[in-house]
């Protein structure tokens, strides 16, 4: 016979227990075991693993319900119903701090016990799908910012040895460009001289393209602070179509 779930009750006096037990197992429950001290508490969910606990606030022994339930939430997520004849006001906030998932006070009726196990259980449910949820989705963010620093790590290793094979080629190109200028300055000609300019000044530009690759990795990487400022664009762009404009019209 297909039951609904297995409900675990914890109540000190056996006849409400066996009364409890027979209004759950007509609303098509199994009982797991009845239990009237506290410190058993924690044995019997662990063996028996039940859908939610019934718990009478007062047991016999040294732990009373609230602190059994205390104890539950250190290794199980069951749902814990509180059963109370006592309406104490102190004890009811001492209750509510183990997080339980409903309270019923005896006498109750088999409509009000079926309805709160059925609410405990589907909220129980959503709450370890969702606790699930956070924690896969916590995983995957872990993984994502691993993958992120290793393709930036991976990447500032790429940039660096750009750094190094550019660089050492472009001073070249621009020492012995400037050189050629100032020792050869009289046995070069007019249109010598512009190729010998046009080629330094593209190996400063290109090295200066070099390093504003390498610095947008530092920003990238968090490792140059970044502040924001106006920036007139005109003076940019005029310098821009003043240097292209020789190029369009060729």
């Amino acid at each position: 016979m297909t039951t609904k779930g297995k409900i675990l009750v914890v109540e000190d006096e056996a006849l409400v227990a066996q009364h409890i037990e027979e209004q759950l197992e007509d609303c098509g429950y199994k009982v797991t075991s009845q239990v009237s001290y506290g410190e058993l508490v924690s044995d019997e969910v662990k063996y028996h693993d039940p859908d939610l606990v019934l718990m009478d606030i007062m047991l016999k022994g040294e732990i009373n319900g609230i602190e059994a339930a205390r104890q539950l939430k250190s290794f199980s997520d069951v749902p814990v119903i509180f059963l109370t004849a006592y309406g104490d006001r102190s004890m009811f906030e001492k209750a509510k701090q183990t997080n339980p998932y409903g309270f019923l006070t005896k006498p109750f009726r088999p409509q009000e016990l079926y309805a709160a196990i059925e609410l405990a259980i589907i909220k129980n449910k959503e709450d370890v799908e969702h606790e699930i949820e956070n924690k896969v989705s916590t995983e995957n963010m872990g993984k994502r910012q691993e993958r992120s620093e290793k393709a930036l790590s991976r990447k500032k290793s790429t940039l660096a040895r750009m750094n190094h094979e550019l660089r050492t080629p472009l001073n070249v190109i621009i020492g012995f460009g400037s050189l050629l200028q100032t020792e050869s300055e009289h046995s070069l000609t007019e249109q010598q001289k512009h190729y010998l300019k046009s080629i330094t000044t593209a190996g400063f530009k290109l090295t200066d393209v070099v390093t504003g690759i390498l610095e947008l990795a530092e920003i990238e990487g968090g490792t140059i602070p970044v502040s924001i400022e106006n920036l007139d664009v005109v003076p940019l762009i005029e310098n821009l179509i003043k240097e292209m404009r020789p190029l369009a019209e060729k």
